[in-house]
């Protein structure tokens, strides 16, 4: 991933999604599975030889499933 917040997601990829494009994804370290969730495309940029993506997650999360998404998340990439 490049960016990350409980908002949503930027990320490089080579499949060239159209904006609108319903995503499930599923985040993970090495050793364990964070979270299972869903988004939209909300943006794309060709780069080089891939795309960078803005995805916004589902917005039927709650804020506290988010709290704990964020937390999770920002202690391994960041």
């Amino acid at each position: 991933s490049v960016d990350f917040s409980r908002y949503g997601i930027g990320m490089e990829t080579e499949h060239c999604f159209s904006i609108g494009d319903h995503v499930s994804l599923v985040i993970r370290t090495d050793d364990s599975t964070v979270t299972e969730i869903t988004g939209i495309i909300c943006n794309r940029t060709k780069l080089d030889q891939s795309f960078r993506c803005g995805i916004r997650f589902h917005l039927g999360i709650k804020d506290d499933e988010l709290d704990l998404l964020e937390e999770h998340v920002s202690a391994v990439i960041h």
